[in-house]
Formats: C-alpha cells, sequence, structure tokens
C-alpha cells in the first residue's frame, strides 16, 4: 500500500540518513513516489544510471521508476534541489506490479 511519509522514513534510515532528512530524500505527492537525491561537484565519471543502480541494490523492495541528472551552476549554500544532483524516483515493487486479483 503507497504510504509516502512512512516509505520516505524508511528509506532515509536505510541509506543512513537522519530521520527528518528531506534534502536527500523526499516525497512526490502528485505520483505517490519517493524520490531520493546525491549531490556533485565532479561526477568522477558515475552518472545517473550508475546512482540508481546503487539505490536499487541498497533497496530491494522498492522500484526505479526513473532516474535523472540536473546541472546547475554552483551555489554556495544552495540547498541540494537548486544545486546539480542525480536524483532517482522510487515506488514500492507491489505498487508498480499489483497481484492479480483471483
Amino acid at each position: 500500500m503507497i504510504n509516502t511519509t512512512s516509505d520516505a522514513a524508511e528509506i532515509r534510515t536505510k541509506l543512513g540518513y537522519d530521520a527528518k532528512d528531506t534534502e536527500h530524500v523526499s516525497r512526490n505527492n502528485k505520483n505517490k513516489s519517493v524520490i531520493v537525491r546525491a549531490g556533485f561537484f565532479y561526477t568522477n565519471g558515475q552518472n545517473a544510471t550508475g546512482f540508481a543502480a546503487k539505490i536499487a541494490a541498497k533497496l530491494p523492495e522498492f522500484h526505479v521508476v526513473d532516474c535523472g541528472q540536473v546541472w546547475k551552476s554552483f551555489i554556495g549554500g544552495a540547498p541540494l534541489k537548486k544545486q546539480s544532483h542525480w536524483w532517482v524516483e522510487l515506488k514500492r515493487t507491489e505498487d508498480v506490479n499489483p497481484a492479480p486479483v483471483a
């Protein structure tokens, strides 16, 4: 069952973020999903697909719906959403592929 509030909290715990860290893990109430972000200054050969694969490996009960990369000019002290970052949109696997009703 979709509950983005508890899903976001569960993801924060499993990824080692603070329980109230809404900058790295946030809810998308429109799509009933959770967004995980990681900032970067240099990519060092990494990309959004690799970040999504790492997140998927740590959270097997969630399905990666989409992922991407946002490029922004550096602004010191800006929140993560306004800096360069990778993002991954997640939903619970059973919400993406519900079990057939018999």
